[in-house]
């Protein structure tokens, strides 16, 4: 597991982008907090309230987290640092597998099959296909 860290405005769109991260099943899950920061920018001296915001995934969706992060940012130089944890409480690893992995949903009906990120909704037993409105049926 790693964890991802960024800066970023506002409240709202440190939530935003974690949501969105979350959705995508790219992140396990995601932390935000206001910090004050002290920077030079483009030679001006900035003393500053920001966002903090912390992304917890596998080292496997490191490229499609950041890839995400720089599309979705709103600075010109968004901070993007990584920490590989030293240590891990194997439990709170395995959730974070479990959250990340790829789960596609399968039409009983038609065959079709879906990706958990594509139907943008919460998966569960209830969960219809998009194209013929039958039933899905979960496939790790």
């Amino acid at each position: 597991m790693i964890t991802i860290h960024t800066t970023i405005g506002t409240k709202e769109t440190a939530k935003n982008l974690t949501s969105s991260l979350v959705k995508e099943n790219l992140i396990a899950c995601g932390s935000y907090f206001k910090i004050d920061s002290i920077y030079e920018w483009k030679g001006e001296h900035i003393e500053d309230e920001e966002y903090e915001v912390v992304f917890y995934t596998g080292e496997d969706l490191l490229e499609k987290v950041v890839t995400h992060i720089k599309r979705s940012h709103p600075y010109d130089l968004p901070k993007i640092v990584v920490f590989e944890a030293k240590y891990i409480l194997p439990e709170y690893d395995k959730w974070v597998k479990e959250q990340t992995k790829e789960v596609t949903m399968k039409c009983i009906k038609c065959n079709h099959s879906w990706k958990r990120s594509e139907l943008k909704e919460y998966v569960s037993f209830l969960s219809k296909c998009k194209k013929c409105g039958s039933r899905l049926v979960l496939r790790y």
